[in-house]
């Protein structure tokens, strides 16, 4: 084979690999993250769950906490944190916020 034809094959590659990585970062960057919480738990209303090791309020099905209380989860009984971490179902905000109270 002549270097120029070579080349042109060489560039090609490189062009198709680079393409490639390109899409894929692309359709990576699109997916949704997960909630932090139990998609078994995912209903109506709002979410207590942990986010960054303290206790918080989320919408349900948002990634997004609604606010992050001064509650730091490891510190709550082994029974607490797996109730936290699978998120726990409150049907409206002030609810939330008075199960919160529970944990300080």
């Amino acid at each position: 084979m002549n270097i120029r034809l070579k080349t042109v094959i060489l560039s090609l590659t490189f062009l198709v690999a680079a393409l490639s990585v390109l899409f894929s970062a692309v359709a990576s960057a699109k997916e949704p993250s997960a909630p932090p919480y139990s998609s078994q738990n995912v209903g109506s209303g709002y979410i207590l769950t942990e986010f960054n090791g303290k206790l918080s309020v989320f919408e349900s099905g948002q990634n997004t906490p609604i606010t992050i209380l001064d509650v730091v989860v490891e510190t709550l009984p082994e029974r607490d944190i797996e109730s936290i971490k699978k998120g726990i179902n409150c049907k409206t905000f002030a609810e939330a916020m008075q199960r919160a109270e529970d944990f300080e």
